[in-house]
Order: structure tokens, then sequence, then C-alpha cells
């Protein structure tokens, strides 16, 4: 299969990732002829430079990160997901494009609270972390709309599926699947989010009352049938005095 050197770098890149998450030595360049036997000397420096283009994205995306200077160009939320060995990352400067990319890549998978900041689905293969995870679970987007970029779906296809699609010419191929972007699953039911607006509660706070107070948090986040609702509420004035 014939990938082009902005694909060949991605694999290098999660490559490089798990063995540095497993304490081993990465020599992303050697790995290179590993891969790709047959590559030519010029297209081996191709890929590397390829990869070295990726390496300083990421470190200007990083820098952004740490520059709460430009807030409205600043990425807020870094999404780590894994999925076996394979590791994917995307920084997102909206809740909305955050929650949509989350749900695109679950779709209707059940989901499991680890902690605050993971969710787990596929009965524990694919992980999902992020620190503001909470906060983009109880984002009810469905009122609005954040189109993926293609070259996005085509890395999220290339993550679930553990190998970027062939498109040689040599092989007639129909158009390859896409990935079903849907709109953000409708919040059915009363969320934290919309309560700590209604009394103006931090959601951080609420949260850390929560976990505190030992409720147990429902399977898919902090929110609540409608016939609840008004019980909760009263205990939540009640838990934040």
């Amino acid at each position: 299969m014939s990938t082009a050197p902005d694909q060949k770098a991605m694999i290098l890149d999660l490559w490089r990732e798990l063995r540095e998450c497993r304490g081993l030595d990465a020599d992303v360049y050697s790995r290179i002829r590993w891969n790709w036997p047959s590559l030519s000397d010029d297209e081996v420096a191709e890929v590397w430079a390829a990869y070295q283009r990726r390496m300083d994205m990421k470190k200007t995306i990083e820098l952004k990160l740490q520059r709460p200077s430009s807030p409205s160009k600043t990425p807020k939320h870094h999404v780590r997901c894994e999925l076996g060995h394979r590791l994917y990352t995307e920084v997102f400067e909206s809740t909305r494009a955050a929650r949509t990319f989350i749900d695109a890549l679950l779709k209707d998978e059940p989901i499991k609270w680890e902690s605050n900041t993971e969710i787990t689905a596929k009965g524990g293969v694919l992980r999902v972390e992020c620190e503001e995870l909470e906060q983009i679970m109880e984002f009810d987007a469905s009122s609005g709309e954040w189109r993926m970029p293609e070259n996005m779906q085509q890395q999220l296809r290339a993550f679930l599926r553990g190998h970027w699609e062939n498109k040689s010419k040599d092989i007639a191929l129909s158009s390859p699947p896409k990935v079903v972007v849907k709109p953000p699953r409708a919040i059915n039911g009363v969320t934290l989010g919309a309560l700590c607006e209604k009394h103006k509660w931090n959601p951080r706070n609420v949260r850390a009352a929560l976990r505190k107070a030992k409720w147990d948090k429902p399977s898919g986040g902090w929110t609540w049938p409608e016939k609840e609702a008004k019980t909760v509420e009263k205990k939540l004035e009640g838990l934040m005095g």
C-alpha cells in the first residue's frame, strides 16, 4: 500500500508516541527504512522532511496552548485518543468542535466514565482523555453545527481502521466510506450545565462537590431525566449552600 509522505509522518509520530509511553527509545529516521524498505533515498528524505514539519507544527500548537494572551486563537481543548496500540491527538478552539469530533469517534458506542477526564468505549479498548472532558460531554451542540475538515475525517478513519486508505491508481476502488459526522447527539433531559447557568454556579465547583458527596455519575454524564430534574435541583441547592 502506497501512502503519501504526510501520511507516513503521522504513522511515524504515532509509533514514536507509543514507544515513549513505554519508556523506549524511538529512532524515527531508522524506522522509515524499517516500515518502507522499498523507498529510494529521495523518498526517505521526503518522509523525514514531512515528519519534521509535523513535529514543528505540534511544537507551535503546544506554544499556543501555553499562551493565554490570545484566547481567541488558542485551542481550548486538547483531546487524546487511544485505540489499542494506536494514539491520536487533536486540538480544538471551540467546545462545539470538540464535542462533534468525539461524537464522530464514538458513534453510538456506550461509554464508561473512568474519571472526570477520561471515558472508555468498546469494552475499554477505546479511550478518550481531555482535561475539560466533562464540560465537552455536557455541551449541547444540537442547535448548531461544526463541519469536520476533510483531512481530519481522513485521519480519524485511519486511526479507527489502523491504516490509511489505499489510493493506488492500479486498483479500481469505489469511493471510500466517509466518517459519518452526524449532528452532535441531542441531550435528553436536564444537564448540569443548564442548572449551573440558572443558579450562576461554577460548573467545576459543582462537579467537585458532587464527587465529594459521592454522587453516582450517570453513564452519559451529569444529565438527569426531566422527571428527576426538580429533585436533583433541590439537592444541588442544598449541596451548594
